[in-house]
């Protein structure tokens, strides 16, 4: 794995600055489609995997070149003990698959099939306690707070 990583590093590392500024573009445009209150859940289901990959690239691109990268050279990593540089890399190598993995097929699946996830049979909490904290937390967020609170929501409170 860790052969892998420094090979495609070995490559990418040219256009590390792109993948820096992929990331940067598409987190601005999501924030600004979150904060206009005009995102759809497939733009962040589609979105999340692009911040995901570009940014695991461009850790990738920096940890693991063999002559450039953070953990390969540098003055401080230089002096600690050939084991630990070893775990280190081990470390940063499972970090980063761990990562695509999560950003690419657990975070795009989470926001488009969440609701049927929380709300299948034999998990705790109802479909009806669902609706009742999703209206509760539109209410705060829209700056209501209910009065008296209903026995469900007041449940959900404690």
């Amino acid at each position: 794995m860790l052969q892998f990583y420094t090979s495609l590093a070995d490559r990418l590392y040219v256009h590390r600055w792109w993948f820096g500024g992929t990331t940067a573009a598409v987190f601005v445009l999501l924030l600004f489609l979150v904060l206009t209150r005009t995102a759809e859940m497939p733009i962040v289901a589609l979105s999340v995997p692009l911040i995901a990959v570009s940014w695991g690239l461009l850790c990738m691109c920096v940890w693991f070149h063999p002559t450039s990268g953070r953990l390969y050279s540098g003055p401080l990593f230089n002096r600690l003990p050939r084991i630990l540089k070893t775990a280190i890399r081990w470390y940063g190598a499972v970090f980063l698959t761990l990562w695509f993995v999560f950003g690419v097929l657990v975070w795009p699946a989470f926001v488009l099939f969440g609701d049927r996830l929380i709300a299948a049979p034999g998990l705790r909490g109802t479909k009806s306690d669902i609706e009742a904290a999703m209206v509760l937390n539109a209410w705060i967020v829209a700056g209501y707070t209910p009065s008296p609170m209903p026995p469900l929501t007041r449940r959900l409170a404690e």
